[in-house]
């Protein structure tokens, strides 16, 4: 379904996905299942995205807002994502030498135009993301072999950014906080191109957490879906890259992930529904 949505929309220059764990539409399933969403297009994924190999050992920059704890856990988090690919490839360069000022934009579309990879804390949550959000991932690529059964989407760009409007994150498991390290990892799994994972295997690519709940650790599924997605393979299910013709980029691809404490999954494409879970 989706691929034919690519072709029609072929002559438009940015496609925008937008993911969302929406909590505050609790009624959707109901409303969708009474055809209040007319001429809806249901698809179960998006096309696989992933970063070309000349981008890997991603120099992300972590902003000067977070301690020196937040620090350590985002490198402790993305060397578990190493290791789960046994480093080949190594997907995250990170040390406690890579800080930055904090970006603070009104809004989320900046963030793509400047010349870095980071992680930011914001006091002031965007007006066009959900208020409920406790963080987002925001990445940008290209349509690849569009229309394809080998489509996919090449990352150039990607930003996490947490809501520190809302909500507090801390590492202790305080009563009220929610656990940075749990929401660091799941972002990073986003930031190297995974999607929320819904089977019902534990997973940290859940699309819902608790402020009670620690996933500090990779589960089988997550090892097994980022060594799939870095190992030839277009998408988990085993699509394979290899031996195909020069790969035809085509439209940017703009993806936001939303990390809520809970409530339904709304997936958008250019604004338009098409996916629930």
């Amino acid at each position: 379904m989706l691929k034919s949505n690519f072709i029609l929309l072929k002559f438009i220059t940015i496609i925008f996905l937008f993911i969302s764990c929406n909590a505050e539409d609790e009624n959707s399933l109901e409303n969708l299942n009474k055809g209040l969403f007319p001429n809806i297009i249901i698809s179960t994924s998006s096309p696989p995205a992933l970063w070309p190999p000349s981008l890997l050992e991603l120099n992300i920059k972590i902003s000067d807002s977070f301690t020196n704890q937040d620090v350590e856990s985002v490198i402790e988090m993305s060397n578990k994502w190493n290791q789960a690919t046994d480093y080949n490839p190594t997907i995250f360069g990170l040390s406690s030498a890579n800080r930055t000022a904090n970006l603070d934009y009104p809004n989320i579309e900046s963030y793509k135009k400047d010349s870095e990879f980071g992680i930011y804390l914001k006091k002031k949550w965007f007006d066009n993301v959900s208020q409920s959000a406790l963080a987002v991932t925001y990445s940008s690529g290209y349509q690849v072999n569009a229309g394809t059964p080998n489509e996919y989407i090449e990352l150039f760009s990607a930003d996490i950014i947490f809501n520190n409007d809302r909500y507090e994150f801390g590492h202790d498991q305080v009563a009220g906080e929610f656990d940075f390290a749990s929401i660091v990892i799941h972002e990073l799994g986003h930031f190297a191109g995974l999607e929320h994972y819904t089977g019902i295997e534990d997973s940290v690519m859940k699309p819902r957490i608790k402020s009670k709940d620690v996933r500090r650790d990779l589960y089988p599924i997550d090892t097994g879906n980022i060594r799939a997605l870095y190992s030839g393979y277009t998408n988990i299910k085993g699509m394979y890259l290899g031996d195909l013709p020069e790969p035809q980029k085509g439209d940017e691809v703009t993806i936001i992930h939303e990390y809520l404490p809970g409530g339904i999954c709304l997936h958008y494409l250019n604004g338009i529904f098409y996916h629930i879970h």
